[in-house]
């Protein structure tokens, strides 16, 4: 890594504690033996967030301290090394900084700030951002390496700052601890959340010389192990404060006492300077010609905007949370996502329309609550006031059409953000209905193989994922993610032709067709094997065996209908197994297989009123999706008789 400077300043020095750290005896630390499957292990890991007024401004300052300190024990370990302390010139600072290693023999390396490389700091989704960061790569970084580090970030500006402490994470942690300190007297607001729902914590409270204290503390915490289809649902243990009222000059300050508080508040934030008049004459222009109807004008300028602006985030000072000008997004036609709905909300306005900015946490499957202590949002929409009633629009969505929501957005928390607080509310679902998965396959025997078409439609979400991939693969390259969708192999979609692969203005089925061809699927022997697996796969996962911590996340509520027909002659000789139903309050199965007409007809049909299952119904999710998995894999022998 490259340091400032060119040439890293490495201090070598005696074991003795400096910077402020104790005094080390590795020998007398845990090592590798007594954590058998982890990689490293947490000796401390302290936050302290101390309030108070600053002594010239006698405005409110906050400092926050992160003191961690852990012990590397394999060489997974290694990213213990490596430390990034991120800040917002804008809004905070860092005041102190310190680090070393301790190799297991005793050697200690310190570290400074100029050690480290401070630099711009980019999120995946931003072009350009002011936000920075301290980033710092330690050495050793082998097995048996204690790395340790310490740094105090300050805060100018309340409204960008959040605190809390995590309780337990990927390694094995001996002790975390939470340490708030505020003038007694102000208000301090704190919330322990378990796998997003409320939970239990003991903290002790202490008052000395004006200065009350709170701490929060746990020992011997596990790691938390890493569990597939969560949906980002994470099971850890968390508590987080705010400050809800502080004085300053004499004055008493409150941050918004609730919801509806914080959705006006954030109104006052998020209002963007002032437009030209050009979205407004394309708004105009747009909807000419459209029948008097309220609905159509938004449908129309939503895929204007959704369509024609670019996603691109540039975020400087308050462009986190505050849109640019319509007219700037407009002209340059890109944005991020409040951009795009503020435009879309300035174009709407233009031809007589209502509409209200909307905040929310866009997930991963798993919706996070939204709460005035944590106010955890990542992502902005519009809210439409229609005459058929209020309607969530995404124009950040490439794909999606007015009326539905992506997966992201579907059953979130959502605050709209008006002048006088509106209530927090719940996005809408799909049901299995509005998502639907419907294949039709023909195949023939021909010289050893089965040849033959299919059909498909895909609706509501799956016609979402299905456009995002196939729009996002060269043409030669959308076989593979076809084949995903609709359980073809890439290897046996010989041709195919898609229809509907543009992002429509309302809900449309997307339709796709070709040939297939499955080489040695039907051997020239005198018996055959067929398995409704082996020809389309399953529409469930295989999950594995175990108890569960967090919940089973899959992608949505389905229907989804398999018609497989191979065509048969005289010869074949077949005996049908009846038809297999599986059935839970949540799901049903139904597999049959049926010849008439001179074919084999299997017909399989899924529905899948549940997406989301809490851990505790794991057991019982698995043993239905094995039955059905054992159902598909069911194979029935064919054989060829003489006439």
């Amino acid at each position: 890594m490259s340091r400032r400077g060119g040439i890293a300043t490495i201090f070598v020095v005696a074991l003795a504690g400096c910077a402020g750290f104790e005094h080390l005896t590795p020998s007398a630390l845990p090592g590798a033996g007594q954590y058998p499957d982890a990689n490293a292990v947490i000796l401390d890991d302290d936050i302290e967030v101390r309030f108070d007024s600053d002594a010239v401004s006698g405005k409110l300052v906050i400092d926050e301290t992160v003191h961690l300190r852990a012990r590397i024990l394999r060489e997974g370990g290694a990213g213990r090394a490596h430390v990034v302390v991120p800040y917002d010139p804008a809004f905070s600072s860092i005041t102190s900084f310190a680090a070393r290693t301790v190799s297991a023999a005793g050697k200690e390396h310190v570290y400074g700030w100029s050690d480290g490389v401070d630099g711009p700091r980019f999120a995946g989704f931003a072009l350009y951002s002011d936000a920075r960061a301290l980033d710092l790569a330690m050495s050793p970084d082998t097995p048996g390496t204690v790395v340790e580090y310490r740094f105090t970030r300050r805060y100018h500006d309340w409204r960008m700052a959040g605190f809390g402490q995590h309780f337990d994470g990927r390694d094995p942690e001996r002790r975390a601890r939470l340490v708030v300190i505020a003038p007694t007297g102000w208000q301090i607001e704190a919330e322990a959340r378990r796998g997003g729902q409320p939970a239990e914590l003991e903290h002790t409270t202490t008052e000395d010389r004006g200065l009350t204290t709170r701490v929060w503390e746990q020992h011997d915490l596990p790691a938390l192990r890493e569990e597939t289809m969560s949906g980002g649902a994470d099971d850890g243990l968390e508590v987080a404060v705010r400050l809800a009222s502080w004085t300053e000059h004499g004055t008493e300050v409150h941050a918004p006492p609730d919801l509806r508080g914080l959705s006006a508040w954030l109104y006052q934030l998020t209002q963007p300077p002032p437009s030209s008049g050009a979205p407004a004459e394309l708004a105009h222009e747009l909807v000419r010609g459209l029948p008097d109807d309220e609905t159509a004008r938004a449908r129309r300028l939503y895929a204007w905007v959704r369509d024609h602006v670019s996603y691109c985030a540039i975020e400087i000072g308050l462009g986190g949370w505050q849109p640019h000008a319509a007219g700037e997004t407009f002209r340059h036609r890109y944005g991020d996502c409040k951009d795009k709905a503020n435009l879309l909300r300035e174009m709407f306005a233009a031809v007589g329309g209502k509409s209200d900015l909307v905040v929310l946490y866009s997930h991963a499957g798993f919706p996070e609550p939204l709460d005035v202590v944590t106010r955890r949002t990542n992502h902005a929409i519009l809210q439409l006031h229609l005459p058929g009633g209020d309607v969530l629009a995404d124009p950040t969505s490439p794909v999606t059409p007015l009326g539905a929501l992506p997966l992201g957005d579907q059953e979130a928390d959502v605050l709209p953000v008006t002048a006088a607080g509106a209530a927090l509310r719940r996005a809408p679902s799909s049901s299995a209905e509005d998502n639907t998965r419907e294949l039709d396959v023909e195949l023939t025997p021909r010289d050893g193989e089965l040849v033959g078409t299919f059909r498909a439609a895909l609706r509501g979400a799956w016609a979402d994922l299905g456009r995002a991939g196939l729009m996002r693969a060269r043409h030669d390259d959308q076989a593979k993610p076809l084949g995903e969708l609709l359980g073809l192999g890439p290897r046996e979609i010989a041709a195919w032709a898609i229809d509907r692969l543009t992002p429509p203005e309302a809900p449309t089925p997307l339709a796709a067709k070709g040939a297939l061809r499955y080489e040695h699927g039907w051997p020239q022997t005198s018996v055959r094997v067929v398995s409704l697996a082996n020809l389309v796969g399953s529409r469930v996962p295989a999950l594995p065996g175990g108890a569960r911590r967090e919940p089973l996340v899959l992608p949505c509520r389905e229907r989804a209908v398999d018609h497989v027909r191979i065509a048969l002659d005289d010869t074949a000789e077949l005996s049908l197994p009846p038809p297999t139903i599986v059935e839970r309050p949540y799901g049903r199965y139904e597999l049959r297989w049926e010849r008439a007409g001179g074919k084999l007809t299997i017909t399989r049909t899924l529905v899948l009123g549940e997406h989301i299952f809490p851990a505790g119904a794991y057991g019982d999710v698995k043993g239905f999706f094995d039955e059905i998995l054992a159902a598909d894999a069911r194979a029935i022998t064919i054989r060829r008789t003489a006439l």
